[in-house]
């Protein structure tokens, strides 16, 4: 039977050694998030705080997930996506480490976020290489089965970390659950050095300011900022925390209008709403600006968006395409 043509092509670009290292990265999030869950009651023990202060843990990683995933998508198209994957790594590395050594609630609480903002830059910069990998090799997008596999490698292991975490605590004790990013991050960090093409060298030297411009650190400051507060706020309840939740709604306001994107479209934004509610296509914002736009094919076939569409994006302004 004959070889569809591209197939081989398709096959010898994302070879399982290319492919490897990013499941094996992409897994750490998802182990993490489903280990902790078994660990709470002894670590509550270990370190004489209640089982309602261990909660902690698993927003911390799930705050530092929210803030981190934007940012290191971007610093992976800054300075290079393998470069990004390899710190990211070494952060998760170091996370659990210090949960491995750690003694008291301070501690296991760092541990996660490090955690968290390593596992949320692998992530964006592993789906960064496919992109650019099957650009190189002339295909219009990335082979469904890469992508899936991605996909199934969190959920598969998400659904596992229940189980496998219950056991492994059981036999070695609560510190597992930070343990086990050791052998995974190396693991990873091994396949991604030794198996995964080098980068591109970086255009241009770049100043601090520059990089913290295109990265847009006012409205990654006022997300974490509102995704913080309003965390204390729901962790409270039923006693709410009042203040939180106006700080909550100030730092948002000021994440999505405080950088230079947020001050291009303050004066549009309700244009741009009202013409997105009127159309069908579907509404497209990203998570922490106050960019609105719609999907690229309602513009005109010569490229220029209609009246009262959102302005054009500028540099550290993150909206949809």
């Amino acid at each position: 039977m004959p070889t569809p043509p591209g197939t081989s092509h398709t096959t010898n670009a994302f070879s399982w050694r290319f492919v490897t290292p990013l499941l094996t990265g992409s897994a750490i999030n998802a182990i993490n998030s489903s280990f902790i869950a078994t660990a709470l009651v002894p670590i509550a023990a270990a370190v004489h705080v209640s089982v309602g202060r261990t909660a902690v843990l698993v927003s911390a990683l799930y705050l530092a997930s929210a803030v981190a995933q934007p940012m290191g998508g971007k610093l992976a198209e800054e300075f290079g996506p393998r470069r990004v994957f390899l710190v990211g790594v070494l952060i998760v590395l170091a996370g659990g480490i210090v949960g491995g050594v750690g003694q008291n609630l301070t501690g296991l609480v760092v541990s996660r976020v490090l955690i968290g903002v390593g596992s949320s830059a692998v992530y964006p910069s592993a789906m960064l290489l496919i992109r650019r990998r099957a650009a190189a090799a002339g295909l219009d997008a990335p082979p469904g089965g890469v992508l899936g596999s991605l996909m199934i490698a969190g959920a598969a292991t998400s659904a596992l970390g229940l189980p496998l975490g219950g056991v492994l605590v059981d036999v070695w004790g609560w510190r597992t659950t930070f343990l086990i990013n050791l052998p995974f991050a190396l693991l990873a960090l091994a396949m991604a050095f030794f198996w995964i093409p080098s980068d591109l060298p970086v255009e241009g030297p770049r100043t601090l300011r520059e990089v913290a411009a295109r990265l847009d650190m006012a409205g990654i400051v006022g997300f974490g900022g509102a995704m913080a507060a309003l965390l204390v706020f729901l962790m409270g309840l039923p006693r709410p925390d009042w203040i939180a939740l106006g700080l909550a709604v100030v730092a948002g306001k000021r994440g999505s209008c405080g950088g230079s994107c947020g001050r291009a479209v303050r004066s549009s934004t309700y244009a741009c709403w009202a013409r997105t509610w009127r159309s069908p296509a579907p509404i497209c914002a990203s998570p922490w600006r106050g960019c609105v736009s719609t999907p690229s094919s309602t513009a005109s076939p010569s490229g220029s968006r209609p009246a009262g569409a959102c302005p054009p994006r500028r540099p550290g302004c993150s909206c949809c395409p």
